[in-house]
C-alpha cells in the first residue's frame, strides 16, 4: 500500500520590505497585498544577514541591559519630585490599597485616564510603601523592558542583530530617556510604550506569518492596555499603517482598512478624551491664538517635529520643562521659524532617495506618526516640549542607524575594510558620551529643587521653571526661597495675574496678611473675580475687620454671582463679620435663609451657632456644631468649639471628649485644652 503525500498548506503571507514574499505575485494580488518582484522569496523563510553575530543575540542583549541596569541604579537615591509626584503619589491615598483599583477605571487622576499607570503605583506602595526607592526600582525594571522590546522589534525587522544592539544602546543610553525612566510620574510614558511596542511584534507576527487572526488580536489587546496607560496610544494605528507600507502591502485595500477599523475607532475616542480631560490645563485657544501671528502659530505648532530630533544628535541643554514661548512676554527667536523647514527638507531627500527609500521613509513616518501626541497646539502647563514624550518616537531614530549597520553589513568589503571600524568607533563614542550625560541627568532628578533650577539656569527668560523651583521649595519648607523665587516671577512677568496669584498665596501661607491684602485688590483691579472678593474677605475676617468684610460682601454680591458656591462662602463671611459685629440677630437670619435656599451649606453653621451662643441659645449652637461634625467628621474646629460650649455649660466631660477629637487633628488650641481635662 502506498504512502499518501499531502500537499503542504500554504499560509497567507506580505511581502518584506526587500520584496520577499510567501506567494506569487499573482497570488499577492488577490489577497490586497500589492505587486511583487517576479524573483520574490519565501518571508518565513529566515535571512539570517549576520549569522555570527546572530548566534550570540541573547549574549547582546543581556550586555545591553546590564550596562543600563549600571547605569539607571543611583536613581534608587532620588527622593519624590515636587509638584506631579505628590499629587500623584504623597497626596494620593488612592494607591495605598489593590481594593482601589476598580476605582482607577471609573475617574481620571490629574486631568488624565491611566488606569494602568495607576495600578502600577498601587504596586509600588504594595512592596515599598512611601519610600521613593521602590517606585525607582519599578521604573528602572520598566525601563529596561522596554529596551527588551526595541531589541527585538528591530532585530525582527532587519534581522541583525548587531544593528539591534547598537539601537537598543542608544536607548536605553540617551539621556532624553531620564524623563520617562526617573521621574516617577513619566510611569505613563513607560507602561504606554512597553504595550505599544508589544503591540507591533505582535503585529510583525500577524504580517510574516501568514495573517493569522490570533495575532492580530495580540495587537489588538496591547493596544488597549498601551490606551489605559496613557492617552498617547492614539497614535498606534497609525505605526501599523507604516508597518503596512514598509511590507509592502496595498494600503488602499480593503482587509487593510478592515483590519484598522477598530484601532482607527479606539484612537478616535482617545484622542478627543485625551483632550476634553486635558483642556483645562490649557490656555483658552483664542488668547492663544490672539497672542501670536497666524505664522507664528504654525511655526509653534511644528516647531516640536524637529526639536526632537536635534536633542537627539546634539542632547545638550536638556532641561524639564521647556517653556513655551506663550508664557513669556519674550518674541519668537528665530529657531522657531527654521526648524519646521528642517524636518520637511529631510523627508524631500528621501523621498529623491530611490535605492533606499523604503526603509528610510518607513522610519520617517513611524517619527511623525508616533510624535503627532506630541504636538502642541495650546501651550499646556506652561510647555512646548518634554523629553518623555519622544521616549516612543526615538524608537524610530534608533530604527535607522540599526538599518544603516545593516546595510553596511550587505557590503561586505566596504564593511569589513573601513565601514565597521569607523561605524563602531562612533557608535562607541555617541554611547560613552550618553551614559555619562545620563548618569549627570540622574543626578539632575533628584528631587524638585535640583531639577527646577537647572530647567532656571537653562531658561532664565522664562518663568514657568520658576513656578516649579518655588513649588519646590514650598515642599521643602523653605519659604524664604520661595518667596525669594516669587519675586523673581514677578519681575519677568508685572502684572500678571497668575504671578500675583501664585504670590499671594505664599503671603497667606506666610501669614503676611498685608501683602496679601495688596496683592489682591490689584488683582480684583486686573480681573474682578469672585474667588479674589472671597479671598480679600477671608483677610479681612483673619483681621478682625468686620466692616472691610461687610464691604467686600456687598461689593461682590452686587456682580449678581449664580455659584451657589459662591454665595454660600461669601454669606458665611457676612455672617462671621455680624457675629464679630455684635448683630447675632442679622447672623441667624442669614443663615437660615441661606440654609433654606441651600440645604447643602453646612459651613453657615459655624457661624449661627456662635450666633446662638452669643445670645444664650446654647441648646441650638449645640445642635448646629453637632449637625456640622456629621457632615465633616473631620472639623476640627467645630469640635473645638463645640468642646468650649460644653465646658461653659458645665459638661465636662463631652468637653473634653470633643477637645480630644479636635486634637487627634493637630489643632494646637484644642491639645492644650485637653491637657487641662488629664
Amino acid at each position: 500500500m502506498t504512502a499518501k503525500h499531502h500537499k503542504p498548506v500554504k499560509r497567507k503571507s506580505v511581502p518584506s520590505p526587500d520584496g520577499r514574499a510567501a506567494k506569487t505575485a499573482k497570488t499577492a494580488k488577490t489577497a490586497g497585498h500589492g505587486d511583487l518582484p517576479p524573483a520574490a522569496r519565501s518571508q518565513t523563510t529566515k535571512i539570517d544577514r549576520a549569522p555570527d553575530a546572530n548566534r550570540y543575540r541573547y549574549y547582546i542583549l543581556a550586555g545591553v541591559l546590564l550596562l543600563s541596569l549600571m547605569i539607571y541604579w543611583p536613581s534608587t537615591q532620588n527622593h519624590f519630585v515636587a509638584g506631579d509626584d505628590y499629587v500623584i503619589l504623597v497626596e494620593n491615598p488612592d494607591i495605598r490599597s489593590l481594593s482601589n483599583v476598580p476605582k482607577f477605571f471609573t475617574q481620571a487622576y490629574h486631568a488624565m485616564y491611566c488606569p494602568v499607570k495607576m495600578i502600577s503605583h498601587a504596586v509600588d506602595y504594595l512592596f515599598s510603601g512611601m519610600n521613593p526607592a521602590g517606585y525607582h526600582f519599578f521604573s528602572i525594571l520598566y525601563h529596561l523592558i522596554n529596551v527588551a522590546l526595541v531589541f527585538i522589534f528591530i532585530f525582527l525587522l532587519l534581522p541583525n542583530a548587531w544593528g539591534a544592539g547598537v539601537a537598543a544602546l542608544l536607548f536605553a543610553l540617551h539621556p532624553m530617556n531620564v524623563e520617562a525612566a526617573v521621574w516617577i510620574t513619566g510611569r505613563g510614558d513607560l507602561l504606554y510604550a512597553g504595550f505599544y511596542l508589544s503591540g507591533l511584534i505582535a503585529y510583525l507576527r500577524y504580517l510574516t506569518n501568514g495573517l493569522q487572526t490570533k495575532h492580530l488580536l495580540y495587537t489588538g489587546l496591547f493596544f488597549a492596555l498601551s490606551a489605559l496607560s496613557k492617552a498617547s496610544a492614539f497614535t498606534f494605528p497609525l505605526a501599523l499603517l507604516a508597518l503596512d507600507w514598509y511590507y509592502r502591502r496595498k494600503i488602499a485595500s480593503w482587509r487593510v482598512w478592515i483590519e484598522k477599523a477598530p484601532f482607527l475607532a479606539g484612537a478616535f475616542i482617545l484622542g478627543v478624551s485625551a483632550i476634553l480631560l486635558r483642556s483645562e490645563h490649557s490656555a483658552p485657544l483664542s488668547d492663544y491664538l490672539a497672542h501670536f501671528s497666524g505664522v507664528d502659530n504654525i511655526a509653534i505648532f511644528l516647531y516640536p517635529l524637529t526639536f526632537y530630533l536635534i536633542k537627539f544628535i546634539v542632547p545638550v541643554g536638556l532641561a524639564l520643562p521647556y517653556p513655551h514661548p506663550f508664557a513669556s512676554s519674550l518674541p519668537l527667536s528665530w529657531h522657531f521659524y527654521v526648524y519646521p523647514v528642517i524636518l520637511p527638507a529631510i523627508g524631500l531627500l528621501i523621498w529623491r532617495c530611490k535605492t533606499l527609500r523604503r526603509p528610510l521613509a518607513f522610519a520617517f513616518m513611524f517619527y511623525i506618526a508616533t510624535l503627532l501626541s506630541a504636538m502642541r497646539l495650546t501651550p499646556m502647563l506652561g510647555t512646548i516640549a518634554a523629553d518623555r514624550y519622544f521616549y516612543i518616537t526615538m524608537v524610530a531614530v534608533v530604527f535607522f542607524v540599526a538599518w544603516g549597520f545593516d546595510y553596511l553589513y550587505r557590503k561586505r568589503a566596504l564593511w569589513r575594510r573601513r565601514a565597521f571600524p569607523t561605524a563602531c568607533i562612533v557608535v562607541a563614542a555617541f554611547a560613552v558620551m550618553t551614559a555619562a550625560m545620563t548618569r549627570t541627568r540622574i543626578r539632575v532628578f533628584k528631587d524638585g529643587i535640583s531639577l527646577f533650577s537647572d530647567a532656571h539656569r537653562k531658561y532664565p527668560q522664562h518663568a514657568t521653571p520658576l513656578y516649579e523651583l518655588c513649588g519646590g521649595y514650598v515642599t521643602a519648607g523653605d519659604m524664604d526661597n520661595a518667596l525669594r523665587t516669587v519675586d523673581k516671577i514677578n519681575q519677568l512677568l508685572p502684572d500678571n495675574e497668575n504671578a500675583l496669584a501664585f504670590q499671594t498665596n505664599l503671603f497667606l501661607m506666610t501669614q503676611r496678611l498685608a501683602d496679601a491684602l495688596s496683592n489682591i485688590n490689584r488683582l480684583i483691579r486686573i480681573n474682578p473675580d469672585d474667588n479674589y472678593y472671597l479671598t480679600n474677605a477671608s483677610i479681612y475676617t483673619a483681621l478682625h475687620q468686620p466692616d472691610s468684610v461687610l464691604a467686600t460682601v456687598d461689593a461682590l454680591l452686587q456682580r449678581a454671582p449664580t455659584s451657589s458656591e459662591t454665595l454660600i462662602t461669601a454669606g458665611k463671611y457676612q455672617a462671621g463679620a455680624y457675629v464679630d459685629l455684635l448683630r447675632s440677630a442679622d447672623a441667624i437670619a442669614l443663615a437660615d435663609s441661606l440654609r433654606k435656599r441651600f440645604p447643602e451649606s453646612y459651613a453657615i453653621l459655624m457661624e449661627r451657632a456662635n450666633a446662638s451662643f452669643n445670645i444664650g441659645r446654647t441648646n441650638d449652637a449645640i445642635r448646629d456644631l453637632l449637625i456640622l461634625i456629621e457632615h465633616e467628621p473631620e472639623n476640627a474646629l467645630a469640635m473645638l468649639n463645640l468642646g468650649k460650649i460644653y465646658h461653659e455649660a458645665g459638661r465636662r466631660d463631652e468637653a473634653c471628649r470633643y477637645w480630644r477629637r479636635a486634637a487627634a487633628y493637630q489643632n494646637q488650641e484644642a491639645i492644650e485644652l485637653f491637657k487641662q481635662c488629664q
